[in-house]
């Protein structure tokens, strides 16, 4: 457990939350939906930490603390592979002084030729039986036209400069959806198409975008009243309007990276809502199977190496977990292996804080889902807008290995009354491909 942080069985934290915002659309909470390394809830490591055992023979135990990592502590490996811009085909974007790198704009790229160059460096990179988590980040430019804001509005500009050069005589208004049309078109051949040849060439694995869906809920640091958390109404159909990429997706991988020094009430609603919003896009027009939602999140604050206080712990980590996510991948960049001090900084945070907590959190959703869902589903909220989160008693810690190894009616006789009461009011099941009913106890006929 934690040091200072008593967290029983679906431990309650209060704060004030404005209610639930109704997003026009039904949020499915029962169907069919897979678990990620046969967890209910998994954590996946994704920081290059090769470097502390190579360089500073600092080893960092994660597989102790049920924390799922590539071998060696690579960044790309079997279990994750991330790819960023230029190690993935031909991607088409601007650098920071407007220098166009493989066309600039993605109407002006062959995605034929970037086809090409994602076949050889899918091979190059990803073994044949990859079955991993494939994590696609482009960040350069966004798909839907209004939200290329910002140092993006240089693709709205040049696409506009572009057909004003094919269309001289056209009046302003008519360029203007040409560029549009040409530019949202071209782009969803380039990220559907990239996903597809994925999909193709590794079949097991888990193909997606980071950072999608997200809702735009951002907030200040120092904000203190005011902030709902709530995605901007304009976001949610835009979403709607991403329905292609949901549908070439495999997994879902929202970012809920939060700053340091942000009240914590703002950081539970934040990490909330993108989690809420990620769920339901992530169920969107489908008839039996959610897409797996895997939040992508940090261990320290945006732009530090300042590690997160164990209640920014329990409102990531924690409350995705509790909302229904399949996951949570744990980013970070080479900073943190870059000297002996950041690597034994790391150890430390990871053994007395992060590990314990993590363990705690995996464990307490193994048992929800054994004993509430017989083993068929994973536990989440019944409301949605609770503060009921999947913690342990301390007191089961030294036997939970071998209890969660027994049969759900076992495991109701050795866990008292009270812990498991607590989790029957509070939480329901999700259902897997194996199991029907309130507690997935049926066999499916999927």
């Amino acid at each position: 457990m934690l040091p200072g942080l008593t967290l029983p069985a679906c431990t309650l934290f209060y704060f004030s939350i404005q209610p639930a915002i109704v997003w026009g659309v039904e949020v499915k909470t029962t169907l069919a939906s897979p678990m990620i390394y046969n967890k209910p809830f998994s954590v996946i490591w994704n920081t290059p930490i090769a470097r502390c055992k190579t360089k500073f023979d600092v080893a960092l135990d994660l597989g102790a603390f049920d924390i799922v990592q590539n071998e060696n502590g690579l960044l790309m490996g079997k279990k994750i592979t991330i790819f960023y811009k230029e190690q993935l085909g031909l991607y088409p974007f601007y650098t920071a002084k407007g220098t166009p790198v493989n066309g600039g704009l993605v109407q002006n790229a062959s995605l034929f030729e970037h086809l090409k160059v994602s076949e050889t460096d899918i091979d190059k990179i990803m073994d044949q039986d990859f079955s991993g988590l494939a994590v696609v980040d482009w960040e350069d430019w966004r798909p839907l036209w209004d939200r290329n804001w910002g140092i993006m509005d240089i693709y709205r500009k040049k696409s506009v400069e572009l057909e004003k050069s094919k269309n001289t005589d056209l009046p302003e208004s008519e360029i203007l959806l040409i560029a549009k049309n040409k530019f949202v078109t071209a782009a969803q051949d380039f990220m559907s198409q990239t996903l597809e040849l994925g999909k193709t060439l590794r079949p097991k694995s888990y193909w997606g975008f980071y950072k999608y869906p997200d809702c735009y809920n951002y907030f200040k640091t120092n904000e203190q009243t005011g902030y709902t958390g709530q995605c901007s109404e304009l976001d949610i159909p835009r979403n709607n309007q991403l329905a292609w990429l949901w549908k070439v997706s495999q997994c879902l991988y929202p970012s809920v990276y939060i700053p340091q020094g942000a009240e914590p009430v703002n950081v539970q609603k934040f990490v909330h809502y993108r989690v809420k919003e990620a769920l339901r896009v992530a169920a969107l027009d489908r008839s039996s199977e959610a897409l797996p939602v895997l939040v992508y999140g940090r261990y320290s604050y945006r732009h530090t190496l300042n590690f997160f206080s164990e209640v920014d712990l329990v409102h990531t980590i924690g409350e995705s977990a509790a909302m229904g996510a399949s996951g949570m991948v744990l980013w970070g960049d080479h900073d943190y292996a870059r000297t002996m001090e950041t690597c034994m900084n790391l150890k430390n945070y990871i053994n007395n804080q992060l590990g314990p907590y993590i363990l705690n959190l995996t464990r307490a959703a193994m048992l929800c889902s054994k004993v509430v869902c017989n083993g068929n589903g994973r536990c989440v909220r019944k409301d949605p807008e609770s503060k009921a989160y999947l913690h342990l008693d301390p007191k089961f810690s030294n036997v939970i290995s071998e209890l969660l190894s027994t049969n759900p009616e076992q495991l109701r006789q050795e866990i008292d009354s009270e812990a498991l009461n607590s989790m029957q009011e509070q939480f329901k099941c999700q259902c897997y491909k194996s199991g029907m009913g309130p507690n997935c106890e049926t066999a499916s006929t999927f």
